[in-house]
């Protein structure tokens, strides 16, 4: 192919005479999926670093609800999901390696009564969530290359969680090639290219190459939910949010939790040369780390959850706005004439996309504070901090919580099934073991 000579990138067919027609195919087709005018452009500007420190950075004030303004927008978010007016899309390309589990992490159980999978926790929201509005909210699930077969087995395997499989869509993340430092980019193999996901934020290209904005579009739909799955105890569709997000007239709208400390390693939403962003905790320098308000809490205190609304309308045109990669100096392994080589120290780069850098599109955003306690047990560690201990721990404590509201007399272990009631209603006048695993 001419375009490798181009791009010095000729390499690539260099085992062509020992492939079969079968493993040609696959190779060719990697190479036509390839933008090289884009990997060169990249590689080029790699090393220009942006330089944060001189960035206009200051706080935004997050917004908390009292009992009366959540039942309002509860409801006002409750119309607009039986209007069928919200999506929802799951970040789910990640595998369980570091919580020692072999297999995608939405499949992982964190050891609850009920044994569900982190995949089958949320469903059952999306159950409770149609028992409240009589509407069937539509889940896209972005999987990646490496997980997207296991994905859509466990859900077949579940009858995908009572919730129809017509209801679930699963979609892959775009990837990118990885470079080594040389330019060249790196083999998997004799007829694969050594592929990887293109960061978080390559959820909206991604969406939009599989025509799902356009569907989305198509069916009404008007606000669009974005999480992670490593959230245990997220909110689906969180009517009280929908609602906020409406009222706020904006684009763009974002949860957070307080910082437990000024070093807790979290991003902080707020803005950055007058756009909202989400600084990360290594660019956000010191003195802001711990400054204080006038009321003696941290003044940037924002704390990011990946829990986010964008209107479609908003969505739509940023397919067609630049977005900066980022470079990652990785450990790059490479196919050569000996094999696959694994890598032992850094050698190359991967290139990814950070979705906050579309926030800077709009002038402003909605963020709304809520308790870390009830909305926040990410799973990531395999112990201590954000493992499946901890999410266990808050999720027990957060169900004993709706029991005792609803009069039952119960010890700390009980939990609720989430299939039936989304946060806590739908308990009183039931039995204990009707609505609760042990």
């Amino acid at each position: 192919m001419k375009i490798l000579d181009k791009y010095n990138q000729s390499h690539l067919l260099a085992y062509k005479d020992q492939l079969t027609e079968e493993e040609i195919k696959k190779l060719e087709n990697q190479i036509k999926s390839i933008d090289f005018d884009l990997i060169q452009s990249i590689f080029d500007n790699k090393d220009k670093v942006i330089d944060t420190k001189d960035n206009l950075v200051a706080p935004l004030v997050a917004t908390k609800l009292n009992p009366q303004d959540k039942e309002h927008f509860f409801k006002k978010g409750l119309e607009s999901i039986k209007e069928g007016e919200v999506a929802v899309v799951l970040m789910a390309g990640g595998q369980g390696t570091r919580l020692g589990h072999q297999g995608p992490k939405g499949t992982y159980d964190i050891g609850l009564p009920s044994h569900k999978s982190l995949f089958h926790l949320q469903a059952d929201k999306f159950l409770s969530l149609r028992a409240l509005s009589g509407f069937s909210v539509k889940w896209y699930v972005m999987t990646s290359e490496d997980n997207h077969r296991e994905t859509v087995d466990h859900f077949e395997s579940s009858n995908y969680f009572n919730y129809g499989k017509e209801n679930i869509h699963f979609f892959k993340q775009d990837r990118l090639p990885l470079v080594l430092e040389n330019g060249q980019i790196a083999m998997k193999s004799s007829h694969e290219i050594n592929l990887a996901a293109n960061g978080n934020g390559g959820v909206f290209s991604s969406l939009h190459s599989n025509g799902l904005l356009e569907e989305m579009q198509s069916n009404g739909v008007k606000y669009v939910y974005l999480y992670g799955v490593d959230n245990a105890i997220a909110k689906i569709a969180d009517p009280v949010f929908v609602g906020f997000t409406i009222d706020s007239g904006l684009d763009v709208a974002s949860k957070s939790v307080d910082k437990e400390n000024p070093e807790e390693k979290v991003g902080v939403i707020c803005y950055r040369d007058h756009h909202p962003d989400i600084v990360e905790y290594s660019e956000l320098p010191e003195d802001m780390r711990y400054k204080l308000d006038d009321e003696g809490k941290l003044l940037y205190r924002n704390g990011n959850i990946v829990s986010h609304i964008f209107t479609l309308d908003f969505l739509m045109d940023c397919v067609d706005k630049e977005i900066p990669y980022h470079t990652a100096y990785k450990k790059v392994d490479t196919y050569s004439d000996n094999g696959l080589i694994k890598a032992d120290n850094p050698n190359g780069y991967k290139f990814e996309l950070f979705l906050f850098d579309v926030f800077k599109f709009t002038e402003d955003m909605a963020v709304l504070s809520v308790t870390r306690e009830e909305e926040f047990t990410p799973v990531k560690n395999k112990e201590g901090a954000d493992s499946p201990e901890t999410a266990r721990t808050m999720i027990l404590k957060t169900h004993h919580k709706w029991l005792t509201e609803a009069g039952f007399n119960c010890n700390l272990g009980y939990e609720v099934n989430t299939s039936i009631s989304y946060d806590g209603e739908n308990l009183s006048n039931k039995t204990l073991e009707n609505v609760t695993f042990k």
